[in-house]
Protein backbone atom coordinates (compact mmCIF):
# COMPACT_ATOMS: atom_id res chain seq x y z
CA UNK A 1 0.00 0.00 0.00
CA UNK A 2 1.34 3.55 -0.82
CA UNK A 3 0.57 6.43 1.07
CA UNK A 4 0.38 9.98 -0.37
CA UNK A 5 1.10 12.73 1.91
CA UNK A 6 -1.23 15.47 2.34
CA UNK A 7 0.41 19.00 1.65
CA UNK A 8 0.96 20.84 5.46
CA UNK A 9 -2.29 23.66 5.16
CA UNK A 10 -1.32 26.74 6.71
CA UNK A 11 -3.40 29.63 8.71
CA UNK A 12 -2.07 31.67 5.54
CA UNK A 13 -4.93 30.62 3.91
CA UNK A 14 -7.23 32.56 5.90
CA UNK A 15 -5.54 35.57 5.22
CA UNK A 16 -7.88 37.54 3.08
CA UNK A 17 -10.89 36.52 6.11
CA UNK A 18 -9.04 37.98 8.34
CA UNK A 19 -8.70 41.02 6.53
CA UNK A 20 -12.56 40.86 5.71
CA UNK A 21 -13.50 40.13 9.44
CA UNK A 22 -11.03 43.16 10.79
CA UNK A 23 -12.97 45.26 8.13
CA UNK A 24 -16.46 43.99 9.12
CA UNK A 25 -15.47 44.66 12.57
CA UNK A 26 -14.72 48.26 12.41
CA UNK A 27 -17.54 49.18 10.54
CA UNK A 28 -19.72 47.23 12.81
CA UNK A 29 -17.72 49.38 15.98
CA UNK A 30 -18.36 52.96 13.57
CA UNK A 31 -22.07 51.72 13.45
CA UNK A 32 -22.72 51.37 17.15
CA UNK A 33 -20.81 54.38 17.81
CA UNK A 34 -22.53 57.06 15.21
CA UNK A 35 -26.13 55.30 16.56
CA UNK A 36 -25.54 56.02 20.18
CA UNK A 37 -24.36 59.79 19.20
CA UNK A 38 -27.44 59.89 17.07
CA UNK A 39 -29.53 59.09 20.63
CA UNK A 40 -28.04 61.28 22.89
CA UNK A 41 -27.46 64.22 21.03
CA UNK A 42 -29.36 67.22 22.90
CA UNK A 43 -30.64 68.83 19.72
CA UNK A 44 -29.01 72.01 19.68
CA UNK A 45 -25.45 72.70 20.52
CA UNK A 46 -24.84 75.29 22.90
CA UNK A 47 -22.16 77.06 20.11
CA UNK A 48 -25.64 76.74 17.56
CA UNK A 49 -27.87 79.43 19.69
CA UNK A 50 -27.39 82.72 18.79
CA UNK A 51 -25.60 85.09 21.12
CA UNK A 52 -27.56 87.69 23.13
CA UNK A 53 -25.16 90.43 23.65
CA UNK A 54 -23.76 90.32 19.76
CA UNK A 55 -25.52 93.48 17.60
CA UNK A 56 -27.23 91.62 14.53
CA UNK A 57 -26.55 94.41 11.72
CA UNK A 58 -29.82 95.63 10.26
CA UNK A 59 -30.82 95.05 6.81
CA UNK A 60 -30.25 97.61 3.97
CA UNK A 61 -33.13 99.13 2.93
CA UNK A 62 -35.07 97.80 -0.60
CA UNK A 63 -34.05 100.34 -3.00
CA UNK A 64 -37.32 103.22 -4.17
Amino acid sequence: MTSVALPVRSLWRFYPWFIAGGLGLVIAVNVVMVTIALRTFPGVAEVDQPIAHVVQPKPAAAPK
